[in-house]
C-alpha cells in the first residue's frame, strides 16, 4: 500500500494505472479510473482475475485472491500517473505488507 500526503489527495481524481512488462514502456494493460469509494480496477478487468486494485484518498491497495508467480524480467509491475496533472506530488511511501519475492521498493520509486 502506498500512502500519499496525510491530507489525502486522490478522491474524485483520475489516475492512469498501467501494467508494464519487460520494459517500462511496454504497457500491456492500462486503465484511467476516477477514484471513488468503489474498487477502481476490479479483478474481472485484470487478466487472470487474481487480484484487484483499490485506490483511496491517500492509498493504493493490491488485493490478491490467489497465489501469483511473476516472471523475472527487467520490469514487471504497475505504474500510477496523474492523468490530468491535478494531484499534488507524493511526499512519502509506506508499505504495509509485501510478498517476500518483491524487492527494491523504496521512496525513490514514488514520484
Amino acid at each position: 500500500m502506498l500512502a500519499a500526503p496525510a491530507t489525502g489527495q486522490l478522491m474524485n481524481r483520475t489516475v492512469t494505472a498501467g501494467w508494464s512488462y519487460r520494459s517500462f514502456n511496454n504497457v500491456i494493460m492500462s486503465f484511467d479510473p476516477l477514484v471513488t469509494d468503489a474498487v477502481e480496477i476490479p479483478k474481472s478487468y485484470i487478466s487472470g482475475e487474481q487480484f484487484e486494485i483499490d485506490i483511496g484518498d491517500d492509498w493504493i491497495e493490491f488485493r490478491f485472491y490467489s497465489s501469483m508467480h511473476w516472471t523475472d524480467t527487467l520490469f514487471n509491475g504497475w505504474t500510477f500517473l496523474d492523468t490530468l496533472d491535478a494531484i499534488p506530488d507524493f511526499t512519502n511511501d509506506y508499505i504495509e505488507s509485501m510478498s517476500a519475492g518483491i524487492t527494491n521498493f523504496d521512496s525513490s520509486d514514488v514520484g
